[in-house]
């Protein structure tokens, strides 16, 4: 019987392009969060249809996420997971941006929650970087990204909002997320991974 495959460090631009790409990811899902509600309620929206665009995110977050991280394992996984989240994360912004109604910004959102459900495979993938025993320290790096992302893109979403509509450009978030997709796919590196599964 043979033991685990040893684990091989990734090249050195690795970890810091995946944890510029986390940064990308987050914006991506924030920066309008200081005008969702306000624009929603521009294009007509009831209170009760805002409370729905708002509450969306976080129903697909508690439908799918357990679930797709079970997917994940039991396929052994990862980047098909991400590669999909950077999709329906621009996919989502171009909605948002483009919605003609409050009813499709619904779906919009919806989507940008399908979307974050594969936090736990970036997570995964990137302490497939560490070596063993350093899966806190991965943790640590990936999460304190996380955190500074979201923070900082719902306060810069406000603060550049364009002041003659109040709107952000359209646009903004999907062209963060293209650049995130084009960051993570050139840090990708097949093998050297610790749990012996394809990535």
């Amino acid at each position: 019987m043979t033991g685990p495959p040893s684990w091989s460090a990734p090249p050195a631009y690795a970890k810091p392009v995946f944890l510029i790409c986390t940064t990308f990811f987050w914006s991506s899902h924030y920066t309008y969060v200081p005008i969702l509600s306000p624009y929603a309620e521009h294009l007509g929206g009831s209170f009760r249809l805002i409370g729905l665009i708002v509450s969306a995110y976080g129903c697909a977050l508690l439908c799918l996420r357990l679930g797709l991280g079970m997917l994940s394992d039991r396929i052994g996984r990862r980047k098909p997971f991400v590669t999909v989240a950077l999709f329906l994360s621009a996919v989502s912004g171009a909605g948002l941006a483009l919605a003609p109604s409050p009813e499709a910004m619904v779906l919009a959102r919806l989507l940008s929650g399908v979307s974050a459900c594969a936090w736990v495979a970036f997570t995964v993938l990137f302490a497939s970087y560490y070596p063993p025993g350093q899966t806190t320290r991965a943790m640590g790096h990936i999460t304190f990204c996380n955190g500074f992302s979201i923070m900082a893109a719902t306060f810069l979403g406000g603060w550049l909002a364009i002041p003659s509509t109040g709107w952000l450009p359209s646009g903004q978030p999907e062209a963060s997320d293209w650049l995130d997709a084009s960051c993570l796919s050139s840090s990708w590196r097949p093998g050297g991974n610790r749990s012996g599964c394809p990535i």
